[in-house]
């Protein structure tokens, strides 16, 4: 009977948390967007709004990289749990005409239940060991700076910082 009633919990929970949480995933933020790899509609992958305007923060999708070859590009490795990866990625949303022109910042989903195989294989690469952290990336794809935590600002101030690539 003990374990009739543990297993009735457990299921019960299971039950409460996937009726609670409405089956979300990949929620971007704490207003409950919600995109999807395949989904274009919130920022297709080369930048371009629906409404035709661009911006220079993009989500990452498969072979993204490449339309970006000769501009210096920065991952910004995100998790959408991270209460201070949010707050960045709205910022990095709302001041993105911030960054420079010859510039893309690229959101890199980072342990996340959407993170595909490209994405893991990226932290792998660059040896990211947790969330929010950002690589500089040259027009060639060398990395010239890494680091963990902040926002626009500490873009723009790793970007200045490289001006001559």
């Amino acid at each position: 009977m003990k374990y009739f009633i543990i297993l009735f919990c457990i299921v019960l929970g299971i039950v409460a948390y996937t009726i609670s949480s409405g089956g979300k995933k990949n929620t971007v933020n704490d207003t409950d967007s919600i995109i999807t790899k395949d989904q274009t509609s919130v920022m297709a992958p080369t930048g371009i709004m629906d409404d035709g305007t661009s911006s220079r923060y993009v989500y990452y999708a498969s072979g993204i990289l490449g339309d970006y070859d000769g501009q210096r590009r920065v991952l910004f490795f995100y998790a959408s749990w991270c209460p201070t990866c949010q707050p960045v990625d709205r910022e990095l949303n709302e001041k993105a005409d911030s960054i420079p022109s010859n510039t893309v910042v690229l959101r890199v989903n980072y342990n996340d239940p959407d993170t595909d195989e490209e994405e893991r294989n990226l932290a792998a690469t660059y040896n990211i060991p947790y969330q929010h952290t950002f690589i500089l990336l040259d027009q060639d794809g060398n990395v010239l700076k890494t680091w963990n935590g902040g926002g626009v600002d500490e873009v723009l101030d790793a970007l200045n910082s490289n001006l001559d690539v």
